[in-house]
């Protein structure tokens, strides 16, 4: 349901009925207070349209004129988060009118985000902004799809591979869809890029943790183990790698509490100490794995073994966290 977005100007609007800002003059953006140590140089363009902004929210206005002057605020200040949420209501307001001459959709709306969004790659009020646009203005499955969103997700990773908000926005767009078909080759994507990249490997755990969730028994295995063989030939790439360490250390936590007998988690476990001593030499990382590994084996039989690892991670591969290594030694004291 709809009302299309303003194509007129600022010249265009009616604005003789804008009610005047009752504010404390102290408050007022041109008032210049006098404990301030300087007053900010606004622009009267800036000054004139926060006025009308503020005017039209303090009396509640959820209209067309409204809605084009939150455009206007949100490209002078983008991360103002007060006119994100004042422009959501707008819009929930008009699309629920029964006006069909002019429409707004919600992908009209998603298509100005898209163009905005591509400007300001680290705002994370565009993700916020969006996903409540998605989650309450939908009615229906099916009049939105995670299709709709993959090619500005895709685009803005492109340009930054770590971009915390947008990786963030798509887990909570693959869960909400509960689609997850696409999501093992984005993960293999980004991780052949650099395998480095700790979202990528984030990412991939999020992906793994869901389709666990609805797997039989038999594919939960085989699942895991397909994921630890990949995992161990991204080491092979990288020993001195934390984020493929991680992983791997969280797949092994899988296979134990997989519901396997205790004899099979121990030839996993001895499996893993194998590889893992393959880079005791060379990976601080697998250092700190071993010294897991055996202590899920069994602590008291492995002791020797675990203190070992700890002092060379003190004296040695980890030296910056020794006062945790220390304290990781008077435990087993």
């Amino acid at each position: 349901m709809s009302i299309q977005q303003e194509q007129y100007t600022f010249d265009d609007l009616d604005l003789s009925n804008v009610p005047p800002i009752q504010d404390n003059s102290n408050h007022k953006l041109d008032h210049h207070h006098p404990r301030e140590l300087c007053k900010i140089l606004y622009s009267k363009d800036y000054l004139h349209t926060l006025k009308i902004f503020n005017a039209l929210l303090n009396s509640n206005e959820y209209s067309k004129r409204s809605l084009y002057i939150t455009k206007q605020v949100i490209q002078l200040v983008p991360a103002y988060y007060t006119a994100w949420n004042f422009r959501f209501h707008i819009l929930q307001k008009l699309m629920a009118l029964s006006d069909t001459e002019n429409e707004i959709t919600l992908d009209k709306e998603l298509d100005w985000l898209d163009e905005f969004t591509l400007n300001n790659p680290k705002n994370y009020q565009i993700w916020s902004y969006r996903e409540s646009l998605i989650k309450d203005t939908v009615s229906f499955p099916n009049q939105h799809s995670l299709k709709r969103e993959l090619p500005i997700i895709e685009l803005m990773i492109d340009d930054d591979t770590k971009n915390y908000h947008v990786w963030s926005y798509r887990k909570w767009c693959v869960k909400y869809y509960q689609d997850y078909t696409n999501e093992w080759k984005f993960c293999d994507k980004y991780i052949d890029r650099d395998v480095y990249n700790n979202s990528s490997w984030c990412h991939r755990m999020f992906i793994l943790e869901n389709m666990i969730l609805v797997s039989t028994p038999i594919d939960r295995l085989s699942l895991i183990e397909k994921e630890t063989k990949y995992t161990m030939e991204k080491i092979d790439l990288a020993p001195q790698n934390i984020s493929s360490w991680n992983y791997y250390r969280r797949l092994q936590l899988l296979l134990l509490n997989n519901g396997t007998d205790n004899h099979k988690k121990n030839i996993n476990l001895q499996n893993s100490i194998e590889f893992a001593n393959r880079f005791n030499t060379t990976s601080s990382y697998a250092l700190e794995y071993l010294a897991f590994a055996y202590s899920a084996l069994d602590s008291q039989k492995y002791r020797t073994q675990i203190l070992e690892i700890y002092q060379c991670l003190v004296t040695k591969y980890d030296p910056i966290r020794a006062n945790y290594w220390k304290y990781k030694i008077s435990e087993l004291e």
